[in-house]
């Protein structure tokens, strides 16, 4: 009779402890179907923001070389004025020269002077309607959006 009651203990016992399984491992599987919800939700949300980031850098590419072309157009008036600049330091040398009269071949200087003033100022126009026409033409070719 006693190994009866022991037995019947132990399997009362045992049935508690599946019933107390049962409830944790059911706990268990909803818990991992919500973390695999919010996984899938994540990893869409991941591929949508790297789309956006590829858009983004794209555009920053874009940009950049654009910049890059006009930057690149601006580097011939940069050059023009640094030609008028010399031109300009020249005459106003040549002129200093004169009005002190420390050269003596300032009649001389004079002409050389402006003749060299005269064909960087053809350069520089020329570069100018260069510079002009291309940045027309790109213009024409990429409208900016």
């Amino acid at each position: 009779m006693l190994l009866q009651i022991s037995v019947l203990i132990v399997a009362i016992a045992f049935v508690v402890l599946v019933v107390y399984l049962i409830q944790t491992l059911r706990s268990l599987r909803a818990s991992l179907e919500e973390t695999t919800a919010a996984m899938r939700q994540v990893n869409m949300e991941v591929k949508e923001i790297g789309g956006d980031v590829r858009s983004v850098i794209q555009h920053t590419n874009e940009l950049a070389i654009d910049v890059k072309s006009k930057l690149s157009t601006l580097n011939h008036w940069f050059g023009s004025a640094n030609d008028i600049g010399r031109v300009v330091h020249s005459l106003t040398s040549s002129v200093k020269q004169m009005a002190v009269g420390t050269e003596p071949s300032a009649s001389a200087a004079k002409p050389n002077a402006v003749l060299s003033g005269l064909g960087i100022a053809w350069d520089v126009w020329q570069t100018i309607r260069a510079s002009r026409k291309s940045f027309a033409d790109s213009k024409r070719k990429k409208p900016m959006s």
